[in-house]
């Protein structure tokens, strides 16, 4: 849209623009002032936080707050809490329903606008799209990627070392496909996301991004 009436993109196109507008709906709902949202002692930002704690787990003394380029506060906790966190995103019964208006409220938001995670080329849109709801798929920054699996109770999260973006979409189809919980039908659909190819400028494929972990049970 855009590109068609010849303006350039500014702040409110950043990719973190739902956040932010997340926060300041949050604080029109709350009677809250928006000019210090961004601080991590606002109020807002104090609920975020105790939300995290529930959902992970984890007391919130233990949860480590920075600030990346979205310029707002990120909350950071260890890989298994992350996994525990997307395990309970959509399970209504956690903490006794507390959340669950909003859990599915959520659910219902990004099965029916699974293009509004992402985009049509990007492997979040397309795992919620394909499982029509019950594999949402989310992606972070340097190579974080979440997913909750709606008919297993499970969540997954995994993190490429270096940050490498082109090694996440493998990665995690690869998860999945051995944690046998996409169809078939769905993790040929997926194909390209699981073995990207590689390609010259010219468009010539001559090769494919293979993953090769093998996933352990850990007690």
């Amino acid at each position: 849209e855009l590109n068609k009436t010849g303006k350039e993109p500014g702040q409110f196109h950043n990719n973190c623009s739902g956040k932010h507008l997340g926060n300041i709906a949050a604080c029109k709902a709350a009677g809250l002032s928006w000019d210090s949202v961004h601080e991590p002692f606002h109020p807002v930002q104090l609920d975020v936080k105790a939300l995290i704690s529930d959902f992970c787990g984890l007391p919130e003394d233990f949860i480590n707050v920075g600030v990346d380029g979205c310029g707002v506060p990120v909350f950071g906790v260890p890989m298994k809490n992350m996994a525990l966190a997307y395990s309970r995103i959509f399970d209504t019964g956690f903490m006794n329903g507390k959340y669950a208006g909003v859990q599915e409220l959520l659910h219902k938001a990004v099965t029916q606008n699974p293009d509004m995670i992402a985009s049509d080329d990007r492997i979040d849109t397309q795992l919620i799209r394909l499982t029509r709801g019950d594999h949402f798929g989310k992606m972070g920054s340097d190579g974080v990627f979440c997913v909750h699996i709606h008919s297993k109770g499970i969540g997954v999260a995994l993190k490429i070392l270096d940050g490498s973006i082109r090694a996440v979409a493998p990665a995690v189809i690869e998860t999945l496909v051995q944690l046998k919980t996409l169809s078939l039908d769905v993790t040929e659909k997926l194909k390209d996301f699981h073995y990207p190819p590689v390609k010259t400028w010219s468009g010539k494929v001559i090769g494919k991004i293979t993953p090769v972990f093998k996933l352990k049970k850990v007690k």
